[in-house]
């Protein structure tokens, strides 16, 4: 059974294909619905431990994607924009496109240690 375009469920799934944890996106698309809410507030909606929230809040914020709001005494979290997002995207490919180009000396590497070759290192014996 499919979720319908726009629900809850949907856009938690799109979220993670773009990298967060599935709790992660919930986190996320609860606070886009709702502003900001504090991490007991957060917790109660999630059906999660406080420790687990604020895993989860300190993980986005890592991100880009969640900001802290100090409110008098308490403290609350807000989701940032859609643009952060986009921002998300584009580290993630920046990051692949880092790992393409270190591929090669990778491989080379382990075909090395495969195949015996000293890499350099030279073992002397004295009799």
């Amino acid at each position: 059974m499919s979720t319908p375009p726009g629900t809850h469920g949907e856009v938690s799934v799109n979220l993670q294909t773009l990298g967060l944890e599935q709790e992660e996106s919930q986190l996320y698309v609860l606070l886009s619905q709702s502003g900001e809410l504090s991490v007991l507030r957060l917790s109660r909606l999630l059906d999660l431990p406080r420790t687990t929230t604020y895993r989860l809040a300190a993980k986005l914020e890592s991100k880009g994607l969640l900001t802290q709001v100090k409110r008098g005494a308490g403290l609350k979290f807000k989701a940032a924009g859609p643009r952060a997002l986009q921002d998300l995207v584009e580290t993630r490919q920046s990051e692949i496109n880092r790992s393409r180009q270190l591929l090669p000396s990778i491989i080379g590497a382990l075909t090395n240690l495969a195949s015996g070759s000293p890499l350099g290192i030279r073992v002397e014996y004295y009799v």
